[in-house]
């Protein structure tokens, strides 16, 4: 077999290692029946191409992403702890905050430039400041 094949096999089963604490024996022999698996593919392909297409088109590539969605379901992450929920939360508290006071000031912008005379000259300072980056600078 290619090593290259041996390569793409061993990372795709370290990633789960690395990513996840697998206690659960039935989950590790899933993983194990998976890794026989995709080496029973590797050895019918010449080359990592090869073998990156068949994988692609089979459905052993679905059970493979279906073993994450039961990982994630069932193991813990590893190097999470308790605070990585906290900061999940802070984060999405800042994006709903971010896109709220993005879609008010567009809100704002979109009224403003509605009134006859203020879109007017909003355009016009819109040209100018375009056109403002094409001057020669005096040294």
């Amino acid at each position: 077999m290619d090593d290259l094949i041996k390569n793409s096999i061993e990372s795709r089963i370290d990633c789960i290692y690395n990513s996840y604490e697998v206690e659960d024996e039935n989950i590790k022999d899933e993983i194990i029946d998976i890794k026989n698996r995709l080496y029973e593919l590797g050895r019918t392909c010449n080359d990592v191409g090869e073998f990156e297409t068949k994988l692609a088109g089979s459905s052993l590539n679905q059970e493979y992403i279906d073993l994450f969605t039961e990982l994630a379901m069932n193991c813990k992450v590893k190097g999470s702890e308790e605070e990585d929920e906290d900061n999940i939360l802070d984060e999405i508290g800042d994006d709903i905050s971010r896109h709220v006071r993005r879609r008010v000031k567009q809100d704002a912008y979109d009224k403003v430039r509605d009134v006859p005379v203020v879109g007017e000259v909003l355009t016009a300072k819109q040209h100018f400041d375009f056109f403002k980056r094409f001057r020669k600078k005096d040294e």
